[in-house]
């Protein structure tokens, strides 16, 4: 008993503390970011059998950044404490078609004209946002 004081004291003393230097003490970040991904694709025929391998660097976004979570003293559940997480990710999602511009044969050799590039179909965040963490 005396130890969950001592703690609520501290969680308290901490917060005044932060609240009177102008600490924010739970900066929420969460963002979309430009991400650069290296991307391998194989075109397959009917059969299952691999035509030609295309790969590329594509630029895409990302959710990135922090949310607020905490863990607080409580009497209403059996460990003692609630925990409040929360995590970035995304809000909503956009289609992008991007080209893979280094296209191989199945004996490795780089192949030219129609068959060089191959078009693919990315889902990336659009927006992102803040959820409770394992939604």
């Amino acid at each position: 008993m005396a130890l969950n004081v001592l703690m609520l004291l501290s969680v308290l003393f901490t917060t005044l503390h932060l609240a009177k230097t102008g600490i924010d003490m739970f900066e929420i970040t969460c963002t979309t970011l430009p991400s650069h991904i290296h991307v391998t694709k194989e075109d397959l025929d009917a059969m299952g059998n691999v035509l030609r391998t295309c790969e590329g660097t594509v630029v895409t976004s990302k959710c990135e950044g922090t949310c607020e979570s905490r863990v607080k003293p409580s009497v209403l559940t059996p460990s003692g404490f609630l925990k409040e997480c929360q995590c970035c990710k995304e809000a909503a999602m956009v289609q992008k078609d991007v080209q893979l511009k280094e296209c191989y044969d199945t004996d490795g050799q780089r192949l030219f004209g129609k068959t060089a590039v191959m078009t693919i179909r990315l889902q990336e965040p659009r927006s992102c946002s803040c959820y409770k963490c394992g939604m």
